[in-house]
C-alpha cells in the first residue's frame, strides 16, 4: 500500500454538525488537529485520539485488529451498517457490549464524507495520541517493532494492541514478548539495565509476574524507592532505613515495622511482618494493594512509585535482610579444617566488609556473585573446597530467587500456564 503524503490543514474549532476531513471535536472551544504524518490523502477512515485526527486505511486496520474489524464494515456489509447506525450520533455513539462492557463503536459514514469511514474514541478507552503514532509507525513500517525497540514504543504498542484497547492479538503477543525479553530471569547474571519505574504499571497491569518481580527486585536494590514528595497520601508511607535493618537483624532486634492496611469494607488485616512474627519467612507472601485490582490492561497514567508498591518494596527488603543476614554473616565451613580456617581469617575483610560498605546484606544476588568472583585458592582453599562453594553460592542465588515468589505471592505454575 502506498503512502500518500499528507495534506497540509489548519486546525479548525468545534463544528459538530458538520464532520469532515478537517475534523473537529465536540465543544465550541475544543480544537482537533489533523496529524502530521498520519493524515493520508487515500486514506478511508478517520480516527479521532484525544485532539489528533489520523486518516489511514481502513482495510490495514481492520486486517489485524478485532476491534475494527467486528466494528468497520466491509464494502459488501456498510449499507446494512449505515441502516443499523441510522438512529445513532454521527460524531460519538456509546455501545455495551455484554461480554466486554462498555466499548465504543465505530460511527456510520458521516454524510457529505466521500465514502470513509469515522470513529471517535471515547477517554474512557485511554487509548493515548502517542500509543497510536507507535501502532501506526509500526504498521505503516516507518519503525517496525523490534528487540531494539525503544521501551516507551514497546509499552505503547503492548497497551494500544491489548484486548482492553483496539486488539491487535498477534501484535500484542509479540509485544509481550519482545518486553519479557527484556527482564532477566536468570538470578547468577542478574542485571539492572531494565526499564524501572515506566515499567512497574505495565508489568502490574497486564498481569506480568516475573517482569515485576525482576523490577522489585532492582528498585529495591538500586534506589531509595521514595514517595514522600509525589503522592497524595505520602505521609502514610512508611520508612525503612537499610542500615537500621541490617543492624536489627545482625543484633536479633525485633524492630522490623510492621504495617497494615485495611479498609472500611474489609475484614483482614495485611501485614508486612517482622521476623518476629512469623517462624518461616517464605510461607509468607508480601501483601499487594488491598484495593481491588484492576483489569489487565486498564492502563494508569504514572510513572510514580504508588504507596502500594513502595510498601512491597519495603518488605521486599525486610525478606531479603532477613533471609540472607545469617548466610552473610557466617564464615562459609567445608569438609577441610585448613579450609575452614581460610574463611574464618579471611571473612570480614572479603565479604562481610565489602556487603556492609554498599549495602549488600539486601543484595544477596550481587553479593553472592561477589563471594564466587574472589580468588579463594589465591587465599588457600584447595580446589575441591573451591568448586564446592561456588556451587554452593550458585544454588543459594537460587533458592533467594525461588523464596521471592512466595514473598511475592507469585503462582509460579499460573505464570508458566499463561506463557
Amino acid at each position: 500500500m502506498s503512502q500518500s503524503h499528507p495534506m497540509n490543514s489548519d486546525s479548525l474549532p468545534a463544528q459538530p454538525s458538520t464532520p469532515s476531513t478537517e475534523g473537529v471535536l465536540e465543544g465550541p472551544s475544543t480544537i482537533i488537529r489533523n496529524h502530521p504524518i498520519y493524515f493520508f490523502e487515500d486514506g478511508s477512515l478517520i480516527l479521532d485520539v484525544e485532539i489528533q485526527r489520523f486518516k489511514v486505511h481502513h482495510t490495514l486496520l481492520s486486517r489485524h485488529s478485532r476491534f475494527f474489524s467486528s466494528r468497520l464494515p466491509t464494502e459488501r456489509g456498510s449499507a446494512e451498517h449505515s441502516t443499523h447506525s441510522a438512529s445513532t450520533s454521527v460524531h460519538k455513539h456509546d455501545v455495551k457490549d455484554e461480554s466486554e462492557g462498555e466499548r465504543p463503536q465505530a460511527l456510520q459514514r458521516p454524510p457529505g464524507s466521500n465514502g470513509f469511514h469515522h470513529v471517535v474514541l471515547e477517554p474512557k478507552l485511554q487509548v493515548r495520541v502517542e500509543d497510536i503514532e507507535a501502532l501506526f509507525q509500526h504498521l505503516y513500517h516507518d519503525a517496525p517493532l523490534g528487540k531494539d525497540s525503544p521501551f516507551s514504543r514497546i509499552a505503547g504498542i503492548l497497551r494500544v494492541s491489548s484486548p482492553q484497547q483496539l486488539d491487535f492479538p498477534v501484535l500484542h503477543s509479540t509485544a509481550k514478548s519482545i518486553l519479557q525479553g527484556m527482564f532477566p530471569t536468570d538470578p547468577e547474571t542478574f542485571t539492572h539495565t531494565h526499564p524501572l519505574h515506566d515499567a512497574l504499571p505495565i508489568a502490574t497491569d497486564f498481569h506480568l509476574p516475573m517482569i515485576r518481580k525482576a523490577i522489585l527486585y532492582s528498585l529495591v536494590t538500586t534506589t531509595d524507592f521514595d514517595v514522600s514528595d509525589t503522592t497524595p497520601n505520602a505521609d502514610a508511607v512508611p520508612s525503612v532505613d537499610p542500615q537500621s535493618e541490617i543492624q536489627n537483624s545482625i543484633s536479633g532486634s525485633t524492630g522490623v515495622p510492621t504495617h497494615a492496611s485495611t479498609g472500611p469494607n474489609s475484614d483482614s488485616i495485611a501485614p508486612s511482618v517482622g521476623a518476629s512474627e512469623f517462624s518461616s519467612i517464605a510461607d509468607v507472601a508480601i501483601p499487594e494493594n488491598t484495593a481491588t485490582p484492576a483489569p489487565a490492561g486498564a492502563i494508569r497514567r504514572t510513572a510514580l512509585l504508588s504507596p502500594a508498591d513502595a510498601e512491597t518494596c519495603m518488605t521486599l527488603m525486610t525478606r531479603l535482610i532477613e533471609h540472607f543476614t545469617p548466610i552473610l554473616f557466617t564464615p562459609a565451613a567445608t569438609p577441610h579444617m585448613a579450609c575452614t580456617d581460610v574463611f574464618a581469617d579471611t571473612w570480614m575483610p572479603l565479604v562481610i566488609e565489602p556487603a556492609l560498605a554498599d549495602d549488600g546484606v539486601y543484595k544477596p544476588l550481587e553479593t553472592l556473585e561477589r563471594m564466587k568472583g574472589i580468588d579463594w585458592a589465591k587465599r588457600g582453599l584447595c580446589a575441591e573446597c573451591v568448586l564446592e562453594k561456588q556451587e554452593e553460592w550458585t544454588e543459594e542465588q537460587r533458592v533467594v530467587w525461588k523464596h521471592m515468589d512466595q514473598w511475592l505471592g507469585i503462582d509460579v505454575e499460573g505464570e508458566s500456564r499463561e506463557t
